[in-house]
C-alpha cells in the first residue's frame, strides 16, 4: 500500500523540468556516536573506524528504499 500512494504522488502535476530535493539527515534519517557515547537503546547499523576511536551509525528503517525511489 505504501508503494502505492508514493507512485501516485509522484506522478502528480506535470513534469515541467528537473527539481532538487534537499534532505537534512543529521540526527533525523542518519545519527552518528562515538564509541562511549551511545545511547542504550541506540541500534547500529554499521560501525566504522575513525583516527583513534570507532564511529556507530543508526539509519532509520525504510530510508534505503525511500531514496532508492526517489533517485
Amino acid at each position: 500500500y505504501q508503494e502505492e500512494v508514493m507512485m501516485k504522488s509522484l506522478e502528480l502535476g506535470k513534469k515541467t523540468k528537473e527539481k532538487t530535493l534537499i534532505l537534512d539527515m543529521d540526527e533525523t534519517l542518519v545519527a552518528a556516536k562515538f564509541d562511549g557515547q551511545t545511547p542504550k537503546n541506540f541500534k547500529t547499523t554499521f560501525s566504522f573506524d575513525f583516527s583513534t576511536t570507532k564511529i556507530h551509525v543508526r539509519i532509520r528503517p525504510y530510508l534505503s528504499d525511500a531514496l532508492e525511489k526517489l533517485s
